[in-house]
């Protein structure tokens, strides 16, 4: 008796306990700039899955072409969040601009190429081949545009000797055919357009070198908008983890996401491994390219790392 009593005595209290629940968003309604390429797989899931939506975000996913745009989208607040690579936006930290990284989107290692690919006609074969030519890039001081300037200082060649000229990622398939360049930066779902229309062909993987679980990409905002809204953070998080879940458990299904966002063929989905996708962010993650950063003396001294992050 006295046992029945005690349960339902625990019945009660629990019943009376206050529940806890997280906090609403801030700001329900959202600008999100994002690069059409494979790395944003958890935002594109997210807002065809309705994670967004059942954490009580409506997420507008807005394309651009580099990650310089998307920074000004948030500096200017014609968006609320943004997609940079990691160089380009320390530089932007560097250079003063109120930043700090919301989420991750990937970890290295990554199964998606980023490479530098060659046309068969520009007779490159070699690094030192390199030189004289154009190289078409998505963004100078970018990601990609970093790393071959480390791949190409270890094959002691001089990037001055290299024209560089920017160009979109959608572009760089037509640059290539038509001559306009001799080699190009890719990243997936472009990397395997181009190989698979005979295009180009793989020069250097780019990512050979950068340790595992560094941060790959990331989800930014303005410092100071993260401290009023960390609400909204805090769905935004949430509804990436429940990306991220389904991406493990279902990749085929979740990359189909890619053909509206990334605008990619469906017939070039086989083609496409889903990336590492995580998506806490730490300190750890980022040393890789702060000290890359430091070392080409593009920024002018080493970032804090625990500065940059949201809490």
């Amino acid at each position: 008796m006295r046992t029945i009593t005690n349960t339902f005595v625990a019945i009660g209290l629990l019943l009376l306990a206050p529940v806890v629940r997280a906090a609403p968003p801030e700001t329900p309604k959202l600008s999100l700039a994002y690069i059409p390429i494979s790395n944003f797989l958890t935002a594109y899931v997210a807002k065809d899955r309705g994670f967004f939506a059942a954490h009580g975000l409506d997420v507008t996913l807005v394309p651009i072409n580099q990650g310089n745009t998307g920074i000004a989208g948030i500096v200017s607040k014609s968006v609320e969040l943004s997609t940079p690579n990691p160089t380009t936006f320390l530089q932007a930290v560097d250079n003063g601009v109120d930043l700090v990284i919301v989420a991750a989107t990937h970890t290295y290692p990554t199964p998606n190429k980023v490479g530098l690919l060659v046309s068969d006609a520009s007779g490159v074969t070699t690094a030192k081949d390199l030189v004289g030519k154009k190289v078409g890039i998505n963004g100078i001081g970018g990601m990609q545009y970093v790393l071959l300037q480390q791949w190409l200082s270890k094959q002691r060649v001089n990037p001055k000797s290299i024209t560089f000229v920017e160009i979109s990622f959608p572009q760089m398939a037509d640059a290539l055919q038509a001559r306009q360049i001799d080699a190009a930066t890719v990243s997936e779902p472009f990397y395997q357009r181009i190989i698979s229309a005979g295009i180009g062909r793989v020069l250097i993987d780019l990512q050979a070198d950068i340790p595992a679980g560094t941060l790959g990409t990331m989800y930014v905002s303005t410092g100071n908008w993260a401290k009023k809204n960390p609400g909204t953070i805090a769905a935004f998080r949430a509804s990436l983890e429940d990306a991220t879940r389904f991406i493990k458990t279902d990749p085929e299904a979740a990359k189909k996401s890619l053909i509206t966002y990334a605008k990619m063929p469906e017939q070039l989905l086989q083609l496409i491994n889903v990336p590492n996708v995580t998506v806490a962010a730490t300190p750890a993650q980022m040393k890789f390219w702060i000290d890359l950063m430091d070392e080409q003396q593009l920024t002018t001294g080493p970032i804090d790392a625990n500065s940059i992050l949201a809490p």
